[in-house]
Parts: structure tokens; C-alpha cells; sequence
């Protein structure tokens, strides 16, 4: 991160709470977008005409006020969540100190970040440390395409908030994952964390001083 980013943060306590721009796909520091932007899908008119036929004039029958936008024609960039606070930071850090916690379809290799084979067990730490009040989502790689393999794990706030994702990299430009194509689902555990889980909880919780004798 240059030293510029690192200023930005200091007002913060030290602490990076860097999340993404679903726009630009840059952490927010870096965002390159408006505080507004025009809304993708009516591009800024405020209505929706479903064949164009008015040459976005607003005249045209087939048009109706924008369902994304509500008839403002502006929309704020999306936010995802990636390092919301400093559970999600001692996550990341304890994952990235013990690669082996990588299933073995998962391990990408020494030059890739593990964060990228540990999206299970970082989306079940943080969800614990929430207390369980988060949505648990599971993208299948074949459902975006066919001849891809496996499965990303990541989080949402209720009510469909920002989505939460501890398992990106964050080297900007960040590659977003298409989070709309995952479904709910739930632990293989359940509400019971899972062995290599409880591995990264104990060392979180020790970090917050919880776990003294």
C-alpha cells in the first residue's frame, strides 16, 4: 500500500478497513468513482424504456421510472467488506500465516496469496465472531462457467446489505467475484464451527485477550 493510502488510515487507529468499490473495483481509498454516479441501468434518466424507441427523449410509451434507481437516475457504489474490522483483520492475518489450513484442491501454490483457498473458513470465523447474525452465500464456480471447478465462500449483511468478503486478496485492481450468482446456504457444520475453524477462532479470541486462564 503506497504511504499516501497509509496516511488516509491513520485518522482510523492504525487500522486499514480496506472494502471495495463494486464500481471501480478499487479499495474505497483508491475509488475512482463519484460519491453519485449515474445509474447503470437507465444511464442517468430516471426511467427504464425496454426498446429504446424514444432515444432516451422520455417520451416514449414504453417507458416507466427506473426500478434501480427510483426515478433519480443516480446510485451510490455498491460497497463489499473485506476487512470490516479488526476480527476480519486477525482472520486474514492468522490464515495467511498457516496456509496448510488449505484443502488440497485449494492450493494454488507459494506465489498465490492462500486467502484465495481459504474463503471457507475465513466466511465461518467471522460469521461466528458475529454471532451467526450474518447470510451465509456459496457461489458454485460452474454456474458462472462450466468448465470452472470449486466453490467461494464469503457473507452478507441481513436484509441484503453489502456483501462481505474476507477471502479477496485486495492487490488493486480487485477482481470481484459475481457475489449475485451465489445462493444462501449454510455451514456443512451447521452452527457448530468446524475443526480448522475453531483453530482460527482460538487464535482470534487469544488476540482479543478472551481466552486466559
Amino acid at each position: 500500500m503506497a504511504s499516501d493510502h497509509r496516511e488516509a488510515y491513520s485518522a482510523l487507529g492504525g487500522f486499514n478497513p480496506m472494502n471495495v468499490c463494486r464500481e471501480c473495483s478499487q479499495p474505497d481509498v483508491q475509488c475512482i468513482c463519484e460519491a453519485m454516479r449515474l445509474c447503470p441501468v437507465c444511464s442517468g434518466r430516471g426511467f427504464s424504456c425496454f426498446d429504446d424507441l424514444c432515444h432516451a427523449q422520455g417520451t416514449c410509451s414504453h417507458s416507466g421510472t427506473c426500478s434501480r434507481c427510483d426515478a433519480t437516475g443516480g446510485v451510490r457504489p455498491e460497497r463489499v467488506l473485506v476487512v470490516p474490522d479488526r476480527d476480519a483483520a486477525g482472520i486474514r492475518e492468522y490464515l495467511r500465516d498457516h496456509p496448510e489450513l488449505r484443502k488440497g484442491e485449494y492450493d494454488h501454490g507459494e506465489d498465490v496469496d492462500p486467502l484465495t483457498g481459504l474463503c471457507y473458513p475465513a466466511a465461518e470465523a467471522y460469521y461466528h465472531l458475529n454471532d451467526c447474525d450474518l447470510d451465509v452465500y456459496c457461489l458454485s464456480w460452474s454456474d458462472v462457467d462450466e468448465s470452472y471447478q470449486g466453490t467461494h465462500w464469503y457473507l452478507r449483511e441481513p436484509g441484503d446489505g453489502r456483501f462481505i468478503d474476507l477471502g479477496l486478496p485486495l492487490m488493486p485492481p480487485v477482481e470481484l467475484p459475481p457475489f449475485e450468482q451465489g445462493r444462501r446456504r449454510g455451514f456443512i457444520t451447521g452452527d457448530e464451527p468446524s475443526k480448522r475453524t475453531q483453530q482460527v477462532l482460538d487464535a482470534v479470541r487469544d488476540g482479543r485477550g478472551e481466552n486466559g486462564e
